[in-house]
């Protein structure tokens, strides 16, 4: 089955009339010097990012159909990355953890199609990859054995899965044990996060900047908040695991402990 992303009617902006540095107003007044320093994101995606206030991409993969072509011609890939590790403060944007490490496969075709082969195939590269976060920035339509197993063993690496909340068939259990899934909407699953309704700023094609209020940023915005968490676990040397973040997470975000 072929998962289809949703074309979002989006608000570009040419360029930004000052810089813009993304407020960390949820954390703690000692913790917002954090900057996600080394952690490291896997972004599953639309290609590769050209854009001049993003400078922090690690590596990158292609698994869609179109074969060696890296070009974002969608945009999420470049969307999530900016709202994450955007780092031009000079007169561009700064995300959320602009120390942190990217790393970004090219899962859908320029059609906006990726079949769960491919998705599979990222989240395996990911984890050998040995990422500290995997987002996944669209909505499961669909599973099977091969995706629920991939998810497993990046969740048994320590992993934090990110998606958009999503329910196949309108059924009210978990999708999957192991994602940590992100909502506009409250909801009572121990493993959602609400975000209350904001506006983010990020980077688009062409070097252009997008204001948004799309369920896809609110996913990206709480894997950001993840990073700077991590982060702050990291420099205490302590170790941190899903429910450490998530805890944190709803205590900051807001969500159903």
């Amino acid at each position: 089955m072929n998962i289809r992303l949703k074309k979002n009617k989006l608000n570009i902006i040419d360029k930004l009339p000052a810089p813009f540095i993304t407020e960390k107003t949820f954390l703690k007044n000692d913790d917002r010097h954090l900057t996600g320093e080394d952690v490291k994101i896997g972004i599953i995606g639309t290609g590769g990012v050209d854009h001049k206030d993003i400078k922090n991409i690690e590596d990158f993969e292609s698994f869609s159909d179109n074969g060696i072509n890296k070009e974002d011609s969608f945009g999420l890939s470049t969307i999530c990355s900016g709202i994450i590790g955007a780092n031009n403060s000079r007169d561009g944007l700064v995300g959320l953890a602009p120390n942190s490490k990217i790393y970004l496969t090219k899962t859908f075709n320029n059609r906006g199609e990726a079949d769960l082969n491919s998705i599979i195939a990222s989240v395996i590269w990911l984890t050998i990859k040995e990422v500290d976060i995997i987002l996944i920035p669209f909505d499961i339509e669909a599973i099977n054995y091969g995706l629920e197993n991939s998810f497993k063993k990046a969740f048994d690496n320590n992993i934090l899965i990110i998606n958009n909340y999503y329910k196949i068939n309108n059924d009210n259990s978990p999708l999957i044990e192991e994602l940590l899934t992100v909502s506009k909407d409250k909801k009572e699953e121990k493993n959602n996060i609400h975000l209350d309704e904001r506006k983010i700023m990020s980077c688009f094609l062409e070097n252009k900047y997008v204001d948004l209020t799309n369920k896809f940023a609110y996913t990206s915005f709480v894997a950001g908040a993840s990073a700077l968490l991590i982060d702050k676990y990291k420099k205490s040397n302590k170790k941190w695991t899903h429910r450490n973040i998530i805890v944190d997470l709803k205590s900051y975000l807001g969500g159903k402990k």
